[in-house]
Formats: C-alpha cells, sequence, structure tokens
C-alpha cells in the first residue's frame, strides 16, 4: 500500500516505546482497531447503500478497504509498529531500515483494519448475550411470582 510506503520511506517517525512483555503492544492495537472501527461506522457506513445482498457485499470490500488504509495511516502516524515491538526493539536494526518500517506499518495497519470486524461481532456477541441473560432472569422471577 501506498500509505505504508510514504511512513515506510519519507515518514522517519519513531517507533513508540512499548514494554513487550505487556499488554501494552495489543492495548494499542484493540485502541486503534476501535478507533478504526468508529471512523468506519461514522464517516464511511451511512454513505454507501445495502438494500441488496450484493450492495452488502461490496459495502463489506469497501468498508474493509478503508479500515485496513486507515489502520496504515494510525499506525505510521502515531508510530505503532507491532513487530518492532515484539521483538524488543530489535526488528528493523540493519540496513533495511526502511523497508522493515514499510512492513511493518503495512503488517499492524492490517491488524488493525482487520481487527474491526472481530471485535465488533465480539461486541455484538456479548451485548446479546447480556439481554439474552437478562431475559431468562425476568422469565424466571415471572415464573417464580405465578
Amino acid at each position: 500500500m501506498i500509505a505504508s510506503f510514504v511512513f515506510g520511506f519519507v515518514v522517519d517517525r519513531e517507533p513508540l516505546k512499548l514494554v513487550a512483555e505487556s499488554f501494552v503492544v495489543f492495548a494499542g492495537l484493540y485502541a486503534g482497531a476501535q478507533a478504526v472501527e468508529r471512523l468506519m461506522e461514522v464517516a464511511v457506513s451511512p454513505f454507501l447503500g445495502s438494500s441488496t445482498d450484493q450492495e452488502r457485499a461490496d459495502k463489506a470490500l469497501l468498508v474493509g478497504a478503508a479500515a485496513s488504509l486507515a489502520g496504515v495511516i494510525f499506525s505510521g502516524f502515531i508510530g505503532l509498529y507491532f513487530l518492532h515491538a515484539i521483538s524488543g526493539g530489535t526488528f528493523g536494526d540493519g540496513n533495511d531500515d526502511n523497508l522493515a518500517r514499510t512492513f511493518d506499518v503495512l503488517l499492524t495497519g492490517l491488524a488493525i483494519g482487520g481487527g474491526t470486524k472481530p471485535l465488533h461481532d465480539l461486541i455484538k456477541r456479548v451485548e446479546k448475550s447480556k439481554e439474552n441473560a437478562e431475559a431468562a432472569v425476568k422469565k424466571t422471577k415471572a415464573g417464580l411470582t405465578d
């Protein structure tokens, strides 16, 4: 992607200082995925039609591509480099710094962009199970009061 190339070769952003032993790396990915998810819901989805199956499939493809691009830009802009963080800062050290950073930004951005759908599905499932549990409690209480 062009955005990962720009952040790999043109923008020389220092990586965020993350502690790989903790969950900080994944918290950054999660926060990025949530930000991209909200951006897609507000800025992209409302402008795409979805009345037929084909339109829904097209919308999913466009939103996925936009989410991946937004993830790459988010990763490159704030310096969130997943491979660099989990390698303890050794990934990208050497002669091919720009190429490594490009690859890292691309991979991190795709993880953020791709993470929006599973995160969204997980949130929906948690909400649904909570609603089902509340309905079961109400049903049980109603059976006890009869």
